[in-house]
């Protein structure tokens, strides 16, 4: 779950099928880094959150318009 707070924030986001092959988990940092195309952009706003499943490749951090400060809350929920 990310909650961005204050500011605004585009998250880029794709399935877990479209990951390029090869692709190799960065366990310490719990990420894949990978190269891809954005099937969905989308604008986070303040007061807005959007939900991100296992199956899910999402890019935070990107830019929206002007570089500006935001603040986000992430929480990460065990999937049991």
């Amino acid at each position: 779950i990310q909650y961005i707070h204050s500011g605004c924030e585009v998250i880029h986001w794709d399935t877990f099928e479209n990951l390029p092959k090869g692709t190799e988990f960065d366990p310490d940092n719990d990420r894949y880094l990978y190269p891809g195309p954005d099937a969905s952009r989308l604008e986070l706003h303040g007061g807005r959150f959007a939900i991100f499943f296992p199956e899910d490749l999402h890019r935070p951090m990107e830019k929206y318009n002007e570089s500006e400060m935001i603040t986000k809350i992430v929480v990460k929920v065990k999937v049991l």
